[in-house]
């Protein structure tokens, strides 16, 4: 959004993104390169009511890993065969989750994000 509203300076380190502005000239058509830029989602706290457990995820192509703080349990999915999340691959895939675990971790501890615990 920077972008459109004719930003150019260098986005300050905490902020996470790329542009969006070509898919938006473009009619949604192309595709946003994360390449070496995954995508995390952190939600450390309960939101009561039993709505969500606290939880941190990872996208990174093709494969989203969750982590869920209350008792450090990961699920590991692939999207391109599984969008619906229905298949748990990180007792069969137990290599590809542990590296994605670490890719969270990392940036997270490098985030300061609250409520990481190891």
């Amino acid at each position: 959004f920077g972008d459109l509203a004719g930003y150019k300076g260098e986005l300050p380190p905490q902020v996470d993104g790329l542009s969006i502005a070509g898919l938006l000239r473009s009619g949604g058509q192309g595709r946003i390169d994360r390449s070496g830029h995954p995508l995390v989602f952190h939600l450390p706290h309960n939101l009561g009511a039993g709505l969500q457990r606290p939880h941190s995820a990872i996208r990174d192509g093709d494969w989203k890993l969750f982590k869920f703080w209350d008792n450090g349990q990961l699920m590991l999915f692939n999207l391109a065969r599984d969008l619906g999340e229905s298949e748990d691959l990180a007792s069969r895939i137990p290599g590809r989750a542990r590296e994605l675990e670490q890719r969270l971790m990392a940036y997270l501890s490098a985030a300061k994000a609250q409520g990481v615990t190891s």
